[in-house]
This record gives C-alpha cells, sequence and structure tokens, in this order.
C-alpha cells in the first residue's frame, strides 16, 4: 500500500492496452480507434484517452475517458489516475512521447509503444523530447521520418481496412442528384473554413453544381464520411493525416488546400512527399491563393480522370501485430507489480 492506496499484485486475466491521443486534431483519436478496435478483436481491452471534443467520435468505437483542456500539473494529475485505475500491460503514445504539455509520467517497468507519423525534425531533436524517444520499447514510424537519426520501425500509415461504398451506393446515401457533386471536407479555423465555402457556392451557383461542406466545426460532419468520398466529382480538403490518406484510396479527383501546422508539413504530403499518393487527379493550393481555375479543371477533366481506389495501407495491422509482441514481452514477467507514483492522488 502507498499513502493509502492498494497496488493490486494479482496479474490480470485480460491484458489491456492505454492510448493516449491528447493531440489538437482529429487525426491522433482516429489512429488511437482503428488501433484499439483491432486489439479489441484480439481480446484485449482497451481505452482511450482523448481531448473532451472528440469523445462522441471515439465512443462510437472504443471505450474512452475525455478530458478537458487543463493546465500541465492538472493534467499531469488526470493522466496518473488514469494509469492507477486501468492499470494497463501496455501504454501507446500518439505522437508525443512526452503527452502534448510535456505532462506524462509513467511507472518503471510499463511497456510503452510510441506511434507517430512525419513530424518536424527540430521538435524531436529537443533533447528533453529526444531522451523521451529513448524510453520507448518500439516506435512505429507510420509515415517516413524526418530525419533518418531517429529511432523506430517504418509502418504503412493507419487507417480503416473497410472499403468504401462504390459511386452509385454514395450518391444514393448523400441523397445527390445528377449535379456535378463537389465534396468539401472542413478542418480547422471556422473562419477560415467560411470563406472557402463561401467560394466554393458561388462557384457552385454559376456552374450549377452541388457542393456538400462537411465540417466538425461548422456541425455539418457525418460519420463515415470517408466511405462517402467515392460519390463525390472532386474533393476539397485540407491535407491532415486521415483526410489525405482516405482521399487517396478512394482515387477520386481532388484540390488540396494544405494548412500550416506547427509540428506537421501539410503541404508536402499533399504533394506526395511521404508517399502513397493514391491514382486520382491532384491539384495543390494555398487556401488564400486564386484556387477556382484549378477546380474548373478538375471538374472539366472528372470522368477521365476517376480511377479504382487503391488498396487501404496496411500500417493498422503492422502496428498491432507491435502491440501483440510487446504484450507477449510484458506477460513473461509473470506476477509483476503495477508500481506508480500515487503522492497527491
Amino acid at each position: 500500500m502507498t499513502n493509502g492506496k492498494a497496488i493490486s499484485t494479482v496479474p490480470k486475466a485480460v491484458r489491456r492496452i492505454l492510448f493516449y491521443a491528447l493531440g489538437g486534431g482529429f487525426g491522433h483519436v482516429t489512429r488511437a480507434c482503428h488501433l484499439a478496435g483491432e486489439m479489441g478483436r484480439r481480446g484485449i481491452r482497451t481505452l482511450v484517452l482523448c481531448p473532451d471534443r472528440c469523445r462522441s467520435h471515439v465512443e462510437r468505437t472504443s471505450p474512452c475517458q475525455a478530458t478537458a483542456n487543463l493546465e500541465r500539473s492538472q493534467l499531469a494529475l488526470w493522466f496518473q489516475r488514469r494509469l492507477v485505475e486501468f492499470e494497463p500491460d501496455l501504454l501507446v503514445m500518439d505522437t508525443f512521447p512526452r503527452g502534448v504539455l510535456g505532462e506524462v509520467v509513467t511507472p518503471p517497468g510499463l511497456a510503452k509503444l510510441l506511434v507517430t507519423r512525419w513530424v518536424a525534425p527540430d521538435y524531436y531533436r529537443k533533447p528533453v523530447v529526444r531522451k523521451a524517444l529513448q524510453e520507448f520499447d518500439e516506435i512505429c514510424w507510420t509515415e517516413p521520418r524526418s530525419d533518418l537519426s531517429f529511432p523506430g520501425l517504418d509502418c504503412e500509415p493507419v487507417m480503416s481496412m473497410t472499403a468504401p461504398l462504390g459511386r452509385v451506393a454514395a450518391r444514393l446515401t448523400m441523397g445527390a442528384d445528377e449535379r456535378p457533386l463537389i465534396l468539401g471536407m472542413g478542418s480547422g479555423e471556422d473562419s477560415d473554413q467560411r470563406k472557402i465555402l463561401h467560394r466554393l457556392k458561388r462557384l457552385g451557383r454559376l456552374q450549377q453544381w452541388d457542393v456538400r461542406w462537411f465540417s466538425r466545426e461548422l456541425g455539418t460532419y457525418v460519420e463515415d464520411l470517408a466511405s462517402l468520398l467515392k460519390g463525390a466529382d472532386v474533393i476539397v480538403s485540407a491535407a491532415g493525416y486521415n483526410s489525405y490518406y482516405e482521399i487517396a484510396r478512394a482515387g477520386v479527383p481532388v484540390l488540396f488546400l494544405p494548412q500550416q501546422r506547427t509540428v506537421d508539413d501539410q503541404m508536402k504530403r499533399a504533394r506526395g512527399v511521404f508517399g502513397f499518393s493514391g491514382r486520382g487527379e491532384v491539384r495543390v493550393h494555398r487556401s488564400d491563393q486564386g484556387w477556382e481555375a484549378s477546380l474548373l479543371e478538375l471538374m472539366d477533366r472528372r470522368t477521365a480522370s476517376r480511377v479504382a481506389d487503391c488498396p487501404a495501407p496496411r500500417g493498422r495491422d503492422q502496428v498491432a501485430d507491435v502491440m501483440s509482441a510487446l504484450l507477449t514481452l510484458a506477460s513473461s514477467q509473470k506476477g509483476k507489480v503495477f508500481e506508480t507514483t500515487l503522492r497527491g492522488l
């Protein structure tokens, strides 16, 4: 017993994985949900830690606990309590090895995996972050490493393995008519999205297009949007992790409007620098540029440029195999005591 709190010494019948997915975008929680779902199918108990604004998205597929924005000490305490309550055999962190605020402290002996994507190299080169990278049992890179000196395994992107609906089925699901359909995948600041949407609708009226804009921030998002992408004639989207690979897989012509991010590079991703660029025709512009001409060109060529969808990347299963291996190693330490710092809890 530590500070009046009991610590279990009994090996658990069902192995447990705790997923930390508290990054700012939905890419972090979506990766965690895909991985948690696969591990659940393998008989593993999972729990996803997510921001409160992502709770409804995560709850559809995975057990979760959510937190509102907290300052560092509060978030550290909240995380420690989740560790004590859940007693994971494996902790899976997404992108940020020390947590989003550097708040994560883990007990000695707990197996740890970092699942990450391309990250601006200066972030992982910081001494305190680089030291944290060395404390992981394994690192899975689901996009190319920005610095080849960073350790880890190279994997494919993590996404759903469920095939999207065909064009006819997707259009029926959306209630689309015979007009050409522009499908917008909104993300980022409300004001920026509204500016793009205003320009799209104005052009759509002139061209007699059906313009649909799906956005969590504007309250127009639909779950399973990835399954509907093949119903579009052209997609307009930023180039975040999930959107990019879902569009590439669907093989639909796309106008990417990359957004500026601190540790990500959507412009490189949109241009196919990270690989898995898909087969659909692509145009790339900054959102404040005159992109209407490129959209008109894509619409004029939409029939000729429509291609078969690509096979889904295998990253989900690759990372799941790594998690299974780490769990096997952890379970070989029979009767291991789950220790943690409980002062102040």
